[in-house]
């Protein structure tokens, strides 16, 4: 079984993250990084990178991923607020991260 990991097409990050994870694992499973658009299936995959430009889109995206073990994981304050369930965002040039619990818990999904 492989990890699942999404990047959405319009991030741009699909090629790099490809060169990063194309030798790793996760928990002893292969990653295989899939890029598709926000109307596609995305809840299939085991993790789901949102970045700041599909705040537009944000709701949709975590609908399609409600009640389903799909970790979600942002770039962009505020965005655990709205439902990613980890988000890492820039605070007086450090990186920060905030968790949303209940998020977590509503995907099935403990953070430890």
């Amino acid at each position: 079984m492989k990890a699942m990991m999404l990047v959405l097409k319009s991030t741009g990050l699909g090629p790099l993250l490809e060169k990063i994870y194309s030798r790793r694992k996760i928990k002893n499973k292969t990653v295989r990084l899939l890029e598709k658009e926000v109307s596609e299936s995305i809840s299939d995959c085991h993790l789901v990178f949102i970045s700041e430009s599909e705040e537009k889109r944000l709701s949709e995206i975590l609908a399609n991923t409600k009640n389903r073990p799909v970790l979600t994981v942002g770039d962009t304050k505020g965005f655990a607020e709205k439902g990613v369930i980890v988000n890492f965002y820039l605070d007086e040039k450090k990186v920060r991260f905030e968790i949303n619990e209940s998020a977590a818990r509503a995907a099935g999904l403990s953070i430890s």
